[in-house]
């Protein structure tokens, strides 16, 4: 079953709030991890001991939480994805603009997916600005979109 384009653009703009308050959170510095003490670190390893640091997981923002349901929810992600691929467009983040629908939605799946392998991953990808320029794609696919081509 095709939805229609009323119903991607309203699950879209729900998408675009929450991105829009995970930038708000980012900007206050909230999404960073926490700064390491390197004097303690030292201190440590001058008596021995081993150092072990441990990152929180992104799971304790909200917003972001909020923003992978989403995804899930709704449906932006996809069955299988090229993790190889990925990479390599997450190196070169002009290839986005370029990302019809369904690689879109395959690195949302990246996306999604990627802090279940490595904490952090959210985060990262969220401060490289990989995930704003997805949302930018997503906008101008979905607004250039005459057809009603665009699936979840």
């Amino acid at each position: 079953m095709k939805p229609n384009p009323k119903g991607i653009k309203k699950k879209f703009e729900c998408l675009k709030q929450l991105y829009n308050a995970i930038e708000k959170v980012r900007l206050r510095n909230e999404l960073m991890y926490p700064t390491v003490d390197k004097g303690k670190v030292e201190q440590t390893r001058k008596k021995g001991m081993p150092v072990v640091i441990t990152w929180p997981m992104m799971v304790n923002c909200p917003e972001v939480s909020e923003f992978v349901q989403c995804l899930e929810r709704d449906g932006w992600n996809v069955r299988e994805y090229d993790i190889q691929e990925c990479n390599e467009i997450l190196g070169r983040l002009d290839k986005i603009k370029s990302a019809d629908f369904n690689m879109v939605k395959r690195l949302l799946t990246y996306f999604i997916r990627g802090e279940r392998f490595c904490d952090g991953h959210w985060v990262k990808l969220i401060e490289a600005g990989f995930v704003k320029a997805l949302i930018h794609r997503l906008d101008v696919l979905i607004e250039n979109d005459t057809g009603n081509n665009i699936t979840l």
